[in-house]
């Protein structure tokens, strides 16, 4: 049964994104649809766009298709929080040692650690090690990759028929490595599962300048540790975005920690909680912003 639920799982998501992916050539789209060039100019890029200001001019500009659903920075951040549950979350789920009938331990929100052990492994003629890991980092830049795919022109703060896609793919990710693990998978079924926090963390930043990076946790650290010392030091201008920044940890922090007793009692059909939240993103904003 649950070999066959992943399989309807997969073949859905996939049709759904199929059916709302807009992947034209930029150039054959209409004006209409691309940012002002101002706002895709790589000084605006440089500087961060803070949570309560965001261009007004840059609502209509997702590549392809009618206007999307324009989110409050409150609701943005709710929805960086659900997301980084879900990282954590997945995160959690590969790390448990229950998806895989080896003793493969792998994490799959971030692939600074793949870096590393990578070149160890290269190093040291380990070939499993190296193979595992630059399989990861692969894995990681292909679901980016996916991301600026369906997103080339990003509008910030707002959901469209394009999101919409790349998060059906998510899903179609996810039940594919809960397949995997079904079918008794050792080391595979961690590559669309390391994608999809790829393709996740890809569409975070691009939609909200960077604010909301919620698939790995070391850049979101480490600007809290920035933003605490600057406080202590009376510059308060970053306060905002430090209660964001925690909130995404702790709610990262609560998916890894539920994570282990769902993955424990389910196995491989934890994943296809991740997976059912990616395709219920991807219809809703489809039937909210009817497209």
């Amino acid at each position: 049964f649950p070999k066959i639920l992943c399989l309807r799982f997969v073949i859905s998501a996939i049709l759904l994104s199929l059916a709302g992916a807009n992947l034209r050539p930029l150039e054959l789209r209409s004006k209409s649809s691309l940012l002002p060039t101002d706002t895709c100019s790589s000084a605006a890029a440089a500087k961060p766009i803070p949570i309560h200001k965001y261009p007004q001019n840059a609502l209509s500009s997702r590549a392809g298709g009618s206007d999307g659903i324009r989110l409050s920075k409150h609701s943005a951040v709710a929805a960086g929080m659900l997301l980084a549950f879900n990282a954590g979350y997945v995160n959690g789920a590969c790390l448990s040692g229950f998806l895989s009938s080896g003793v493969t331990k792998q994490p799959t929100a971030a692939v600074t650690g793949a870096w590393t052990n990578g070149a160890l492994g290269l190093a040291s003629g380990d070939r499993p090690r190296l193979s595992l890991n630059a399989g990861c980092i692969l894995s990681y830049v292909g679901g980016s990759f996916l991301s600026g795919l369906f997103l080339p022109r990003p509008a910030l703060f707002e959901l469209g028929r394009d999101a919409a896609s790349a998060f059906g793919i998510g899903a179609a990710l996810l039940a594919a490595s809960a397949h995997m693990t079904a079918n008794g998978s050792k080391v595979a079924f961690l590559y669309p599962a390391t994608a999809a926090n790829g393709l996740q963390n890809g569409i975070t930043s691009s939609l909200t300048a960077n604010l909301i990076r919620s698939s790995h946790m070391s850049g979101t650290t480490s600007d809290i540790g920035t933003f605490l010392g600057q406080i202590v030091r009376g510059n308060y201008q970053n306060a905002t975005k430090l209660k964001v920044l925690l909130c995404l940890a702790l709610s990262f922090w609560v998916g890894s920690f539920l994570s282990y007793f769902v993955t424990e009692k389910m196995a491989s059909s934890s994943l296809l909680v991740s997976a059912g939240l990616y395709l219920s993103i991807s219809l809703g904003i489809l039937a909210k912003g009817g497209l």
